[in-house]
């Protein structure tokens, strides 16, 4: 019989970018080193559209490979020490025709090239890496993600969205996502051609113990994951607990003056969906007056916490989850999750 301390426990990630790669990494450490049975599945966004991976969509027609190759990397065992440096590998600018790519994208999409399939590439590259769980891409349709303002502008591709001020959005819309009707007061959510959820993912959710959205950016990591038709569906059929990360830090021009509510609001506005069990949030504000200085020069502050957290049925969790800042990254943003005491705390969910 296997012990409550044993049993299997399967935790199924969302989201894309650097939020993911720390929570799953950390995952990965819990599993290798700790020994922690963690079955570990990643949802990840597929609506990158900038640097290498966008060159390489362009050029070649394949889909974005960025977001999946730094969770591949941060799955892998730390026997892979070589190959993780392999698949993060950046050609210099000036590297003639592979300047500026990473070698972990151009490897996927070769594979993708050869099998017509992304998710063979995806395959292939978790063995070759011995990676300690399974990525999986939202969707593997091609898409274009679309930011809609309230003045009727269009701010079209994830590249673009990243960099354009937000702040009067009326909504977030796929290109190709399905007609979902009036949501969050917009006329329209629409698609060019239809958009499938990666039909692996309704089982790993609904197998699942939890489903944790990762810390990321708002508008380019996380919404365009729940813009693909049935992902909100089936999280509204699992038993797990479903457990949503707010951002450290606002985003200028995107989520400004952003407080630990008003993240769900949004879900609710831009997808229709802010059912989660629990929401965890960082309440420690302590870093050098030099840090904070040059975040707010920036337009970047830390979430504001409401004084009134009641939100439907939603359990809140505030706890301190600030990493440390280090010295010799000051040129960086680096007001991160510890991702190490984030999980700690998601872990006491079960």
């Amino acid at each position: 019989m296997i012990s409550k301390e044993n049993k299997e426990i399967k935790i199924v990630t969302i989201g894309g970018g650097t939020g993911s790669f720390a929570v799953l990494s950390e995952l990965r450490r819990l599993k290798e080193e700790e020994g922690k049975n963690l079955k570990i599945s990643a949802i990840v966004a597929m609506s990158d559209s900038g640097g290498s991976t966008g060159v390489l969509m362009d050029d070649y027609g394949v889909l974005p490979a960025g977001d999946v190759r730094q969770c591949l990397v941060a799955l892998a065992p730390g026997e892979s020490k070589f190959l993780r440096e392999l698949f993060t590998y950046r050609y210099e600018k000036n590297d003639g025709f592979l300047g500026g790519h990473s070698f972990g994208n151009i490897f996927l999409s070769t594979i993708e090239k050869m099998a017509d399939s992304f998710p063979k590439a995806v395959e292939e590259a978790e063995k070759i890496l011995k990676t300690l769980g399974k990525i999986y891409p939202v969707t593997t349709d091609r898409n274009t993600l679309i930011v809609e303002k309230k003045s009727g502008e269009k701010i079209v591709s994830q590249d673009s969205i990243n960099y354009a001020n937000l702040l009067e959005v009326e909504r977030v819309v796929s290109e190709k996502n399905i007609d979902g009707g009036d949501l969050s007061g917009a006329k329209r959510i629409f698609l060019k051609e239809k958009v499938n959820l990666n039909p692996k993912i309704p089982k790993i959710i609904q197998e699942a113990d939890m489903v944790l959205v990762n810390p990321g950016s708002f508008f380019t990591s996380i919404l365009p994951n729940f813009l693909v038709p049935g992902l909100i569906e089936e999280l509204k059929k699992t038993k797990a607990k479903k457990i949503f990360t707010t951002n450290m830090v606002t985003e200028k021009g995107h989520t400004d003056n952003f407080t630990v509510l008003e993240f769900l609001r949004k879900m609710e506005k831009f997808v229709g969906f802010s059912n989660f069990d629990y929401v965890l949030y960082n309440n420690n504000h302590d870093i050098p007056e030099d840090v904070r200085e040059r975040y707010e020069e920036e337009g970047k502050y830390f979430v504001k916490i409401d004084d009134d957290l009641d939100y439907k049925n939603v359990k809140f969790i505030g706890g301190d989850f600030l990493k440390k800042p280090r010295k010799d990254c000051i040129n960086k943003n680096f007001i991160r999750y510890d991702a190490g005491k984030l999980l700690s705390e998601v872990l006491k969910i079960i």
